[in-house]
């Protein structure tokens, strides 16, 4: 089994197994470099959709009002068209309060914040 990701899992990833979210200054650089890393490879996941050969998982900001809380989605789909992602809330809310987990979200591919993928 393979694993693809934008980056560093130890690094950033480790907040998405924990209960509470994570809270990251906006102007955090690594934050925003990691950000802007798995925004430029975007395309990575969009081939392996197409291939269907992965289990795509794409992490996206929601915002409700002030707060933005990012979330993975699972069961994700990529409209070449629109050039946006689809897929499920896979975590309960725990800033913001307009979405709830398994809801369907739509989001721009230039919106993601991190993607990974796992093949075999």
């Amino acid at each position: 089994m393979r694993i693809v990701a934008a980056f560093a899992i130890a690094l950033l990833h480790l907040s998405c197994f924990a209960q509470k979210p994570h809270e990251v200054a906006a102007s955090d650089k690594a934050m925003n470099d990691a950000i802007a890393l798995a925004r430029a490879s975007v395309h990575r996941v969009q081939l392996e959709l197409e291939r269907g050969n992965a289990q795509i998982s794409v992490k996206v900001p929601m915002v409700d009002g002030a707060a933005v809380e990012h979330f993975w989605l699972r069961n994700v789909s990529f409209n070449r068209e629109t050039a946006h992602f689809s897929g499920l809330i896979d975590n309960d809310p725990g800033m913001v309060r307009n979405v709830t987990i398994g809801q369907v979200v739509t989001v721009p591919a230039a919106q993601i914040s991190d993607w990974l993928y796992v093949q075999g």
